[in-house]
């Protein structure tokens, strides 16, 4: 959910069963911290329907990028709430940019690496938005998952993507910000171990690095799909 131009706009998530993505988009007015309307508003709904999207808003638009369709679902019945992961999940590369004036959805370059789970670590430096690691793909039959390290960038003047990093291991979801010109991750699920990018442990560590990092190299001629392999493949 973000703030544009005195409204909150929610888009895209997840049905009630955990597993069905919604393309659903409401706005509500809110004006000195108290909304100004009774209801939500219906908006044009999002193009292609997901969730755990990675999502920003710059220069007064929502951006969203990437997510997956499919998740757990719950076990029937089961007194403790738990899920089963044995079921298909489709990460996406597709991204937009919704434009409150115009009131629609654009298309926009996709993603190098189709990637989910960037609820909390998708961040715009004044530049370019960086999506950090994420989740990357499911085996259909299997379930395994796999997660990675890679930073993707995406800058919106030129509607391109670069990657422009590293993390310091394969992650997804930690909570991300930018400060004094400092990105700094802190928590997330990691991978098993550097020879196995399945998902481990809940980590607790904090990390920063200069935001200057991630521009060194920006001019570098980069290929269309440099990770291609990732892309519904094992």
């Amino acid at each position: 959910m973000h703030l544009l131009a005195s409204r909150l706009h929610y888009a895209g998530g997840a049905r009630p069963d955990r597993s069905t993505p919604a393309s659903d988009h409401w706005s509500i007015g809110v004006s000195n911290g108290a909304a100004t309307e009774p209801l939500w508003r219906p908006e044009p709904p999002v193009p292609v329907a997901g969730m755990h999207r990675g999502t920003t808003s710059v220069n007064g638009s929502l951006y969203l990028f990437g997510g997956q369709q499919g998740d757990f679902t719950p076990l029937p019945g089961d007194a403790s709430h738990r899920c089963t992961g044995n079921t298909r999940e489709t990460y996406l590369t597709e991204c937009f940019r919704f434009d409150p004036a115009e009131g629609r959805w654009a298309r926009l370059a996709d993603m190098l690496i189709p990637a989910s789970h960037n609820d909390f670590s998708t961040v715009w430096d004044g530049e370019e938005v960086h999506l950090l690691g994420g989740q990357v793909f499911k085996h259909p039959e299997t379930f395994r998952l796999r997660l990675t390290n890679a930073i993707q960038s995406y800058n919106p003047a030129e509607d391109r993507w670069r990657i422009s990093g590293r993390l310091p291991y394969r992650l997804k979801i930690p909570v991300s910000a930018i400060h004094a010109g400092i990105l700094t991750i802190t928590t997330g699920q990691r991978d098993q171990s550097p020879a196995d990018d399945s998902p481990g442990e809940i980590t607790s560590a904090t990390w920063r690095a200069p935001l200057a990092m991630l521009k060194e190299g920006r001019s570098a001629p980069m290929p269309a799909s440099p990770y291609a392999g990732l892309a519904g493949k094992e």
